[in-house]
Parts: C-alpha cells; structure tokens; sequence
C-alpha cells in the first residue's frame, strides 16, 4: 500500500545519497517515460526534489504525451515547485540535415546523396528513428 510505497521512495533516496558523491557522481537516464507507472514516476520525483542529495543528474526521454498524462502532470508539478531543469525538444530532420546524415553514412558528398536524401525523407518524414531504420532496411 501507500506506506510500501514510502518505504520504497525512502530506500532509493538513501541508495542514492550513498552512492552519488563528488568523486563519483550519478546519472540515471530513463528512456519512453510515457509508459512510466505513477508509482515510478514518484519515486523519480522523490529523487529529484530530496535536497540531501547531491552529485546526482537525472535524465529523462519521453515521447508525445497530452496535457492529461500522468507524466506530463508530475513534470507540471515539478515545474510548479521550482525542481531545476532542462527541456530539450527534439524535432524532426530537415530535408538539408538528412541529406547530410545520409552523406555521412555513405561516406560520400552532399551532392551524391541529395535523390536518395529526398526519398528518404519523403519516406520518414524527417524522423530520425525511423530515418536510421529505413535506411538499415533498404541495406540489409
């Protein structure tokens, strides 16, 4: 119940208040936060706002969540309770900035890889994920 739930929170707190010192700082990176439970995402908050803890980062990566999502809410909160942080949004590739990571991966200049670019991103959108696996696919 609730009080496991504080018992857990309070556990991780002192875990990372033991490990994360500054001769060897921590950093936690969660990816797709968007599937994180509400009990996760309270553990997170309560690592995040404990003001014992020191030599901690933590980083987080989420994709497209609504205004009524859990996670958007607790960063809402978080927001509201001044807890530090960064947004980083990352949008998708231009036509310009997928050619050039075609070019790299080819090896080849800009001006070789533009036909093959253009499809590229017509396919994906500019999306780097799926811009990395269209291009794994066509390879394979």
């Amino acid at each position: 119940g609730l009080e496991a739930q504080r018992i857990l929170q309070y556990v991780f707190r002192l875990f990372v208040r033991a490990v994360a010192t500054p001769s060897q700082p921590l950093v936690l990176f969660i990816d797709d936060l968007q599937w994180a439970d509400p009990m996760s995402l309270d553990v997170i908050d309560s690592l995040v706002t404990d003001a014992e803890i020191k030599s901690f980062l933590f980083l987080g990566s989420h994709r497209g969540i609504d205004g009524r999502h859990p996670l958007a809410r607790k960063l809402r909160s978080l927001e509201y309770r001044q807890v530090n942080s960064t947004k980083i949004v990352l949008g998708n590739l231009s036509e310009k900035d997928t050619n050039e990571m075609v070019s790299d991966l080819l090896r080849t200049a800009p001006i070789n890889s533009f036909s093959l670019s253009n499809a590229v991103h017509r396919k994906t959108s500019g999306n780097v994920l799926f811009t990395l696996q269209f291009l794994r696919s066509i390879c394979d």
